[in-house]
Formats: structure tokens, sequence, C-alpha cells
């Protein structure tokens, strides 16, 4: 792909566009002048269009709390991934490569703009797309959380995944409630009801709520955010009388695009069975480490033998990244 017609046709729009070396890597460079100040598109230049060219932009404070805008893990610099849409759903001009970028610079600088400008658009998109943003933050290799409930408090308890098996359903934690032994057989739950080849672990809560804040864009930031978001949702007596060695904290809320299920693990660093914190301060999570968790909601309902999952998250590296395509991530 000829890089040089492309910077040539965008500094024809007015665009300052140019290439650089990016840790070794080639770039195109973008600047934008726009309302809210000028914007620094970085795209990772690569052999052939085979989507949306897609950029990046160095966060300078303004931008990591936009919907739509990701931080990935990239060990050198602040840059952040932009969703546009892909190539399933946007149009893409393969032929004229140099009016695919303009059309995509025109996408990407939109998108910021529209997030900056209108904060209650911002946050409802940041709602819409919370379970996309709460699998980014899991740790890769944590065992997803599987249970059965419709939504409402419930008490569980947690068995670790089968032991010597394999299948996706097996390899998990399980969360078994009251109301559980009472699924059909044709649930889906069902198949791994048995508990024969699991080890109890700790308890587990199914806690609702009434106003949920957009997610963390940092692991490391889990802890305040779940104090702070506690604070309008008290938690049961119920549940913060109880004592076991681990909890899993299952929340469920409503936002713009329906309902959105995900969860906490609790664990003390001494291995004995503690009262679930208060969780009214950052305090009383001292001592605990505290982990955000991917959480497969098995039939809901007990005609609905059904599975749904929290969408995976693009955690792509722009030095190793060659795709266009920001699709992963809506």
């Amino acid at each position: 792909m000829n890089y040089d017609h492309i910077v040539s046709h965008l500094r024809s729009l007015n665009y300052r566009a140019e290439l650089s070396d990016w840790d070794g890597k080639l770039v195109l460079i973008v600047g934008v002048e726009t309302s809210q100040g000028q914007i620094e598109l970085i795209h990772s230049c690569t052999d052939e269009l085979i989507g949306i060219p897609a950029f990046f932009v160095e966060d300078d404070g303004r931008f990591s709390e936009l919907a739509h805008v990701f931080p990935p893990p990239i060990d050198s610099g602040n840059l952040c991934s932009i969703c546009v849409g892909d190539s399933d759903s946007v149009s893409v001009n393969y032929d004229a490569p140099p009016l695919a970028f303009e059309d995509s610079v025109k996408r990407h600088v939109d998108l910021i703009e529209r997030a900056l400008e209108d904060p209650d658009w911002n946050k409802n998109e940041l709602l819409r797309e919370f379970s996309a943003n709460w699998s980014f933050i899991c740790p890769i290799s944590k065992k997803a959380f599987i249970c059965a409930a419709t939504g409402p408090f419930e008490k569980m308890d947690v068995y670790s995944p089968a032991s010597g098996k394999s299948h996706w359903a097996d390899s998990h934690f399980i969360g078994l409630t009251p109301g559980t032994a009472e699924l059909p057989e044709s649930s889906s739950i069902a198949s791994i009801n048995c508990i024969k080849s699991r080890a109890k672990l700790g308890t587990g809560f199914v806690l609702p709520l009434k106003d949920l804040q957009p997610c963390p864009r940092k692991k490391e930031e889990i802890i305040r955010w779940l104090i702070d978001m506690l604070r309008g949702n008290d938690l049961p007596k119920r549940a913060i009388h109880v004592r076991d060695k681990q909890f899993w904290l299952v929340f469920n809320a409503e936002i713009p695009s329906g309902k959105v299920w995900f969860g906490v693990h609790l664990q003390h660093g001494r291995n004995i069975k503690r009262r679930l914190p208060d969780l009214k301060s950052v305090h009383d999570l001292d001592g605990w480490k505290v982990e955000p968790i991917a959480d497969w909601g098995l039939s809901r309902t007990p005609n609905n033998p059904c599975a749904n999952r929290v969408h995976g998250g693009y955690r792509g590296n722009m030095a190793e990244d060659t795709r266009s395509d920001q699709g992963g991530r809506r």
C-alpha cells in the first residue's frame, strides 16, 4: 500500500499528515484541529488494506473516559484504540486506499468530538459497552464464573472447576443457588450440575444493582470503583454476616441495551474463614485480593436453556497489531 499517496491526499484535505517511526515500526500520524483542540491519530502501517484503517490516539487526559476508546496494554506510550465499526457494518473503499483513509479519519474525529461534547451520550455509550469493557480488565488466565440466576438477591455455593475435565463448562467455577436444583434436565446447567468432581471453595451472591456507573478502565481501579458503586447499592445484611474463605459477587443491572452481568472475586491473604467485608471504604478490603471476573449466565429462566457470555475485549498491541478491524471491541 502506497502511504506516500495517502499522506499527499490527507494533506490536500488540510490534515497534518506524516510518516514516522514508533518503536521501530512505521506509522502514519494525522493531526486534526477540532473544536476540542488538536487530536493526533496514529495508524500502524500495513502492507494491504483489509478493513477500516485503524487509528490509535495518544491519551493526553481527555480520552481515557470516552466511549469506544480503549487503552490497550502497550508497554511504551499511552495509546488508546478506537472502535468506529467493522468491515461488516461499514463500507470500505478497497480500490482507493486514500479515500478509505479519508473516511476513517473523519469517523474517528467525529466519534471523539461527540463523546467530548455530549457527556450524556458518552455515559450511555459507556454503559452499552460495559460487558466488553469489563472483559477487557478481567485477567486472561482467570477462569470464568458460571451460574444460573434470574436477577434478584440469591446466595450460592461456589465450586471449583471439575477435576481432570477440559469441557468449557467443566473447566470454570460454578455457583449453585437453591433454585438451580429445580431446573429441568433441558437446562444448560443440567449437564454440569453434578458436583462430585468439584470442591466447594466458598460463597457467592447474586446482587442486583439500582445504579451502575461505567466500567473502570484498569484492573487497578477496581477496588475504588467497587466502593463508589456500592454507596448507592447497599449489600443485604444477610450477605455481610456470612463467613467463608472466598467470595464471588455477581452483579446485574439494567443498561440502555438490556441487562448486564459481571462479577468480582474476593480472597483474603490468610486462608481462614472471614466475614464478607462491609465494602464501605477501601480500608475494608485491606488484606483482600479483589479481581474482576467474567460471568457466564446460564438459564436465566427455567424455560430458556441458552447460554449468554460476556463479550471478549480487544487486547492488541500496536507494535504487533496488523489488523485494521477494531470491531471486536463492540
